[in-house]
């Protein structure tokens, strides 16, 4: 049912996310106070509020947390700049960020085609929009000092 549902993926994620950072414990009170944010969320808060936070607070990887931290660590540039291909890549980042976008670019590059798609259904960008993202290069900055690629 998730993975029909992207919504539902990013209520539970964000609410998450909110659990976490104020050290609620693992066990049965993580749990309820997880489903009781989400429940919150979803009769609270807008669509354009929800992607605002997840934005402002999602984890990106690499210690990044929102999309202008992100847009730095990746692409070596500020959120406000980002062309359609890059915020598509930066926004592949929060559906799977056990994918390591320098070392599994071809991946990587499939998840950011995967965004696009789902923009191109939902309406947000025409087909020459989606066919020039797509064929758009993979750019990355080089990646964080400390990072290795698994030989």
């Amino acid at each position: 049912c998730l993975k029909q549902l992207p919504a539902i993926q990013g209520i539970d994620y964000l609410s998450g996310v909110h659990v976490r950072d104020h050290d609620v414990q693992p066990g049965f009170r993580e749990g309820i106070s997880q489903f009781a944010t989400a429940v919150w969320l979803t009769r609270s808060w807008t669509r354009d509020s929800f992607l605002d936070t997840l934005a402002a607070r999602g984890d990106f990887g690499y210690g990044w947390r929102g999309v202008d931290a992100a847009a730095r660590g990746y692409l070596g540039r500020e959120a406000a700049e980002l062309t359609l291909p890059n915020a598509a890549m930066i926004a592949s980042r929060i559906g799977d960020p056990g994918t390591d976008p320098w070392c599994e670019a071809e991946a990587a590059t499939g998840m950011r085609n995967r965004i696009l798609d789902r923009m191109r259904e939902n309406g947000v960008i025409d087909e020459a929009a989606l066919d020039a993202a797509r064929s758009s290069p993979f750019e990355l900055t080089a990646p964080p000092p400390a990072h290795r690629c698994p030989s």
